[in-house]
């Protein structure tokens, strides 16, 4: 009886010290030196396929053209005016071994005109027109999912012409003498340029993107300006170039893994 009695002590005992002994480790857990370190989540490149539609404006300063014109048919000529509206399409492609940096090709075309008549028999029309063809190279930044911004350069190479077009009367097919009534006046410039851009790109599909773009044409060089085809413009004003700021919008279909 006597042994059962120290036996039921002892159990006692163990017991109440082992139940402190996890109460006093309990309580130091707080203590232990654990780092509480964020999760990296893995970085993600941008990368893009496809090819699409665009359309610019152009803001050109016409102020040498519209005194040009001015001088030869006065009061009555109606000035050409900026922007000039251009359309265009535009090719790209990610380069899988640099990572974020996509090359692609495009061109535009487009032309501001003004009509007026310089008398009841006389009708003008001029037609100023620039065209372009070129590469361009962009480094991506995600902002967030199927959001990325991408700075970049561009080389373009293209064509300024103007055409000033006198009609007297209407051509009669069967009176090839009528085509006197007419005159097409033609100056044309090869260029080019050097192009900064921004491109702020939204993928609202895996398969359909969106772009919005800004930037600048910094014309390096031209050629010599000629007169219809053979002949040399003399003194022509450095102000004739393309040197100006567009704004751009795109439609791209493709593949566009961001």
């Amino acid at each position: 009886m006597f042994n059962k009695i120290l036996l039921t002590l002892a159990f006692s005992l163990l017991s109440f010290n082992s139940f402190n002994l996890f109460a006093i480790q309990d309580d130091r857990l707080d203590e232990l030196p654990f780092d509480e370190e964020p999760l990296e989540e893995p970085t993600k490149n941008y990368f893009a396929i496809g090819g699409g539609v665009t359309t610019s404006f152009l803001f050109l300063n016409f102020d040498d053209a519209n005194s040009f014109f001015k001088i030869k048919d006065g009061n009555k000529f109606k000035e050409l005016t900026s922007p000039i509206f251009m359309t265009g399409g535009q090719g790209f492609t990610g380069l899988p071994w640099v990572p974020n940096l996509r090359i692609g090709i495009h061109g535009m075309s487009g032309t501001s005109s003004v009509n007026y008549e310089n008398s009841p028999t006389e009708k003008k029309q001029i037609d100023y027109s620039v065209s372009s063809l070129g590469l361009s190279l962009d480094y991506g930044f995600i902002v967030t999912k199927s959001l990325a911004v991408l700075p970049g350069i561009g080389v373009n190479w293209g064509t300024t012409s103007i055409n000033y077009i006198t009609n007297s009367a209407d051509l009669d097919w069967n009176t090839p003498n009528t085509l006197v009534n007419s005159n097409i006046t033609n100056m044309e410039s090869n260029y080019l340029v050097l192009q900064p851009s921004v491109n702020v790109e939204w993928a609202a599909l895996d398969y359909l993107m969106v772009r919005f773009a800004g930037g600048y044409n910094y014309q390096l060089s031209s050629g010599d300006w000629t007169f219809n085809k053979n002949d040399k413009v003399n003194n022509a004003p450095s102000g004739l170039n393309v040197s100006a700021p567009y704004a751009q919008i795109g439609l791209f279909l493709g593949l566009f893994n961001y």
